[in-house]
């Protein structure tokens, strides 16, 4: 039988918009209860490994921040545009309970306070993971507004006061869903590491393959390659405003978790891959659209580290991911870099009642 958790991450930071969010989390969470309670039963699995906490009410804190880089970048003596955003932090309260698991975050109060110097970054992420017995499946969402160019002493002759470029106006758009297909799911969880509804009690791994696809849309109001640049030659003059890649990936990796005295866990994961993209580059002034097929590589890191129990678990996280691909102009590429810092609190509550199935009973009028 298979094993279902549907995992619904939403953050909200600096949000002005008019985004039916609200309605869309509602249809992701009905169509999740749906479609899950319908095939979640219990599967076998070396219970001297794993123990089963999905039934449990887990409620959980957490703070951190997040980070997304755009980097423009040519073969030859060139250097660099890094672009990045303005670090985020932000604090949440989650719960999980069955085959549903919520987060909420915030921006952490008085914390983000160099908006004055790095510029101010609006995003909005929207993820849902749905947890099998050998496959996660993760659909993400997410939107940054307002970057800084990192080294911007190193690559622009006229800085600003400052010394540091921003660009309130360049705004990222990713869309994208990532399937992942474990080999060792009766010894080794990954729900232990990421969700908290099992608790691997012995060290385990396995090997990894997948499947990626993304669509990032990247847009400025004016050149994303500044005009007062150093290298003049950068992308071969093309001054474009928006970029638009379509990438397509199949992966492979390997992730093991340590368990020290039954409680203390370390979970690394590696994965990386290979693929192809259909890269378009515009120019709005001079209505110049330049588009092709290329190569892509990606990889992606993870480590956790914690305590976990039948009761309590605390875990702290870092998720760092990269995707690399090749664009219409000779010898460049654009790196899309997302990472994340995360630390974890929670307590797991017996729970009887199975409140998913009398809602949807309800639902269906059952």
């Amino acid at each position: 039988m298979t094993v279902c958790c549907l995992s619904i991450t939403i953050k909200f930071i600096n949000i002005k918009h008019k985004l039916t969010l609200r309605s869309l989390f509602i249809l992701i969470t009905l169509l999740g209860i749906t479609h899950s309670t319908a095939i979640c039963k219990t599967s076998p699995y070396d219970t001297s490994y794993i123990e089963n906490r999905r039934n449990d009410l887990t409620l959980k804190a957490f703070g951190g921040y997040s980070f997304s880089k755009y980097i423009l970048n040519q073969n030859g003596n060139h250097k660099a545009l890094i672009y990045k955003s303005n670090n985020n932090s932000n604090v949440g309260i989650g719960f999980n309970y069955r085959i549903l698991s919520m987060n909420f975050g915030i921006v952490t109060p008085f914390v983000n306070n160099d908006n004055t110097r790095l510029g101010k970054t609006k995003m909005y992420d929207l993820q849902t993971s749905f947890y099998f017995k050998k496959y996660v499946v993760d659909i993400f969402w997410q939107y940054y507004k307002g970057y800084y160019l990192e080294n911007s002493d190193a690559v622009i002759t006229l800085p600003a006061s400052n010394n540091i470029t921003i660009r309130q106006d360049l705004t990222t758009r990713t869309t994208g869903i990532s399937v992942l297909r474990f080999f060792n799911q009766k010894r080794f969880s990954y729900k232990a590491a990421y969700v908290q509804t099992e608790y691997q009690k012995k060290s385990a791994g396995s090997v990894i393959i997948g499947l990626d696809i993304h669509q990032f849309s990247i847009h400025a109001d004016s050149a994303i390659i500044p005009s007062n640049i150093i290298d003049h030659e950068l992308f071969n003059y093309s001054r474009f405003n928006h970029s638009q890649v379509l990438c397509l990936s199949v992966n492979t990796g390997y992730v093991y978790t340590l368990v020290v005295n039954k409680h203390y866990f370390l979970t690394t994961a590696l994965i990386g891959g290979i693929g192809s993209n259909i890269t378009s580059l515009t120019d709005d002034v001079i209505n110049i659209k330049d588009t092709k097929v290329n190569w892509q590589l990606n990889g992606g890191f993870r480590i956790t580290t914690g305590y976990n129990s039948i009761k309590y678990f605390a875990r702290l996280q870092y998720v760092n991911s990269l995707i690399k691909g090749a664009t219409p102009i000779a010898n460049s590429t654009q790196e899309f870099e997302i990472g994340q810092f995360k630390l974890m609190i929670g307590i797991r509550l017996g729970v009887k009642r199975n409140f998913i199935q009398e809602a949807r009973d309800k639902l269906f009028h059952k």
